[in-house]
């Protein structure tokens, strides 16, 4: 994982590894080549062990405010909206640092804090939890970030696609194992002693991951200086004046124009934003229907059925995941697939009994990880260099933000009309999402196609 510049080519994760074929492989052989891959099996054990801390940070701090503090749920739901809110606001300015500084440096500050903000808030009153839960959002180790910008560098292009569904199977074991670690450490030692473990384990999974020191550039010895009119802007396109996706307005051919303020930086592609609409979507859906899930099963007073449900959720969801990670290159774009997660959605709401239930969810699961995984690996293809760490920090904040607003949507709409109806706002309102962004991408490559024919200078094709 620690390439000295004497191995280095020009563009490393473009080419293919020594002996490797450049072929993509056909079926479960993709995953094969991927763990063949330098240093990925290490990425991938490290990925699941740093994430642990890290999705079970909320639920001890719910289950803290609730028997630590003596407090209610809403009460808890307030710390753990401030730990993600904090998490959704950090996320590209983390990815930022870690382009501009380096992966190490940029580790620093949540190896360091880590400890003392989970310890303080073990130890702290409910009124100064609010901001301590807001500064370990901020701070937290950007483990999937990380990660997922790894995958999309080190990773050959034609293993990419079984490369990032996999971490989203993995990611998916990690939910799956770090609720109920932290179930067993709150009720045997104690919720204090369990969120200063959780602090412990952010540090040492920022150490970890230090150490580790994956590569996250295609040229880790580059340094690109981004006024430079030689500065390629993704697909090739020249940023010294003409337009890019970001602008407001594109400047003449002959540069008689002047230039207008951007609206957004030169890299922020619609293909991008698009992306990052598929990732909250995708998100939205889910957590509202795990809200659909409980009210439901609540409102047929069958509540023990719930972990069964979520458990083949999770299994269906690490299947799709896999099996779309074997599939071959040219398969559904992630704006299609959260279309067909949005129509596989939506008959959850005729469920009657748990067991409907239990077979309506499996369509759903098992588009979940194809999603996740197609949309960050969009997000890859889309971005350089220069702005990978902050363009995939963004795509953790779209992802953090609908997690965020799908639950407590589709939970006032199971309180205030009937639970089935969760399932009908989240569906619609991520397949609204799906076919906007279609819309956008296939308007900007009219837009695009119509500049080449005219010979204007435009911006880049989205792919």
């Amino acid at each position: 994982m620690h390439d000295s510049p004497s191995r280095r080519t020009d563009t490393p994760s473009r080419t293919t590894p020594q002996g490797d074929d450049p072929t993509e492989a056909r079926g479960f052989a993709a995953y094969r080549r991927v763990l063949a891959v330098r240093g990925m099996p290490s990425l991938y054990l490290v990925g699941v062990l740093a994430r642990l801390p890290h999705v079970g940070g909320g639920l001890a701090l719910t289950l803290y405010v609730v028997e630590g503090l003596g407090r209610g749920y809403l009460a808890a739901g307030l710390v753990t909206a401030a730990l993600t809110v904090g998490i959704a606001l950090g996320s590209p300015w983390r990815g930022r640092l870690v382009d501009r500084v380096g992966l190490r440096r940029a580790l620093v500050p949540s190896i360091v804090s880590m400890p003392v903000l989970w310890t303080a808030a073990a130890f702290s009153p409910y009124p100064v939890l609010l901001p301590v839960a807001l500064l370990a959002g901020l701070l937290a180790v950007p483990v999937f970030t990380v990660v997922r910008q790894a995958i999309g560098v080190i990773v050959p292009v034609h293993s990419r696609r079984a490369g990032f569904a996999l971490d989203s199977v993995l990611v998916e074991a990690s939910f799956v194992a770090g609720p109920p670690l932290v179930v067993v450490a709150v009720t045997q030692v104690g919720p204090e002693v369990a969120l200063v473990a959780i602090g412990i384990g952010e540090s040492l999974a920022g150490l970890v991951l230090a150490w580790l020191n994956p590569r996250l550039r295609d040229d880790p010895g580059a340094v690109t200086d981004v006024h430079s009119p030689d500065v390629q802007a993704p697909g090739g396109t020249a940023t010294d004046g003409t337009l890019t996706q970001g602008e407001a307005v594109t400047t003449t051919r002959g540069g008689d124009r002047p230039a207008r303020r951007r609206l957004l930086p030169r890299w922020m592609t619609p293909g991008l934003l698009a992306m990052y609409a598929c990732s909250f979507g995708t998100a939205f859906v889910l957590s509202g229907s795990e809200v659909g899930v409980i009210a439901v099963l609540r409102g047929l007073d069958q509540v023990e059925f719930i972990a069964w449900v979520f458990a083949v959720w999770g299994l269906a969801s690490g299947a799709g995941g896999l099996v779309y990670g074997a599939m071959r290159r040219g398969a559904s774009s992630p704006l299609v697939l959260l279309a067909w997660l949005s129509l596989a959605t939506l008959p959850l709401a005729l469920a009657t009994t748990p067991l409907l239930l239990l077979v309506l969810v499996v369509p759903a699961g098992v588009l979940v990880a194809p999603v996740l995984s197609a949309s960050a690996d969009g997000v890859s293809r889309r971005t350089e260099d220069r702005n990978r760490g902050e363009a995939m920090g963004w795509h953790g904040t779209a992802t953090t933000a609908g997690f965020s607003l799908g639950a407590p949507l589709a939970g006032a709409m199971a309180d205030s009309v009937a639970p089935w109806t969760a399932f009908v706002l989240v569906a619609t309102v991520s397949g609204v999402l799906s076919l906007v962004g279609l819309g956008v991408l296939r308007r900007h490559r009219g837009r695009v196609a119509a500049g080449a024919a005219a010979g204007t200078a435009v911006s880049a094709p989205v792919r």
